[in-house]
């Protein structure tokens, strides 16, 4: 049975391009690595420019062992040098019973 994430990043000012860029990556390396599912990533974004992405790891097991693939700790490396990942708890957003976030789309091809 999987297991659904929300991830919460703020990308450092000025690094929104960037960050987007590699946030393009993420689902193809979790991918190649047989870390997830094949439920489609959402793409949130708050109102202070913290986006959100929730997608279902395959397993337990293969959140907690993520970092052990190359690739994916290379990723998330680079992730760290144009961004913040924050807790959900932190946006005014989730403050409320029924959060509002503006949807969006990324190309999940790389």
């Amino acid at each position: 049975m999987g297991i659904v994430v929300i991830c919460s990043y703020k990308p450092h000012d000025g690094q929104d391009g960037p960050f987007l860029k590699l946030l393009e990556q993420h689902h193809g390396v979790l991918s190649e690595c047989g870390l997830i599912t094949d439920r489609p990533f959402t793409y949130l974004q708050s109102d202070d420019r913290v986006y959100l992405e929730i997608f279902e790891w395959a397993s337990e097991e293969a959140s907690r062992g993520a970092q052990d693939h190359e690739a994916v700790k290379e990723l998330w490396g680079e992730m760290a040098q144009v961004c913040d990942f924050v807790p959900l708890s932190t946006l005014e957003e989730a403050k409320t019973p029924f959060a509002h976030f503006a949807a969006f789309h990324l190309d999940q091809n790389n």
